[in-house]
């Protein structure tokens, strides 16, 4: 549908919600698989807590599944720009203020985790350094060094979605809101913004914190929920 502004003439191509629900679910739907290989299938299984020798070996067996890993980020928060542009263009209309608030502060996650990519490249680049680095540090240097690019992408990636939880709770707002949206929505979005926010303090506050199995559950449920109901 084209809609006349009455300038020169010209018009505007105006999407169909249908069609810019279905793009955002499934870009929703990529970011969630290739997050969860980037994190579950590559980061985490080279990861051991403590040990800098098992790690680093870990990402050495590794190295071609984490470029792939590296380029699964990239991909995802590309995507997630995407999913950020098509919730706006569906909320804009419920209240504008709160609508560009939550795609500020989604887009400030995604640029915010797109930087942190660069301790997974690190780690992955300190696991078999060019000879340069290996004259000026250790291999025992390199191999805590691996551990702690990891760890610290981890800290980083939680303060990036501190900026999320924001995200999920405007969103959750303007979804009870719109009439677009069921109101189980909203409620698990708002979970999800509290169980995101609980993570990331707990991340900074607590050594060895490890998100609990409830947070991750209401997490998988709220994200595939909301991207089922965007295809759908």
């Amino acid at each position: 549908e084209k809609v006349d502004l009455g300038l020169f003439g010209s018009k505007v191509q105006q999407w169909s919600p249908v069609v810019v629900g279905r793009i955002a679910g499934f870009g929703y739907l990529m970011i969630i698989m290739l997050a969860m290989f980037a994190e579950a299938g590559v980061r985490s299984n080279a990861f051991v807590a403590g040990d800098a020798i098992q790690t680093a070996e870990n990402v050495r067996k590794s190295r071609f599944l984490f470029r792939i890993g590296f380029m699964a980020d990239l991909v995802a928060f590309g995507c997630d720009i995407v999913v950020n542009g098509a919730l706006y263009y569906l909320l804009r209309d419920t209240d504008p203020f709160l609508a560009l608030l939550a795609l500020l502060f989604r887009l400030v996650q995604a640029s915010a985790a797109t930087a942190n990519s660069s301790l997974h490249w690190l780690a992955l680049f300190l696991a078999k350094p060019p000879s340069y680095i290996t004259k000026a540090f250790t291999s025992a240097q390199l191999d805590v060094m691996v551990l702690a690019s990891l760890q610290l992408h981890k800290v980083f990636y939680s303060a990036a979605l501190c900026f999320f939880s924001v995200n999920c709770a405007l969103t959750a707002v303007l979804f009870l809101r719109s009439d677009r949206f069921p109101l189980v929505l909203s409620g698990l979005l708002m979970a999800a913004a509290v169980a995101y926010a609980f993570d990331c303090t707990a991340t900074f506050l607590l050594d060895d914190y490890d998100t609990p199995g409830l947070v991750v559950m209401i997490l998988v449920a709220t994200e595939f929920s909301v991207c089922g109901f965007l295809i759908v």
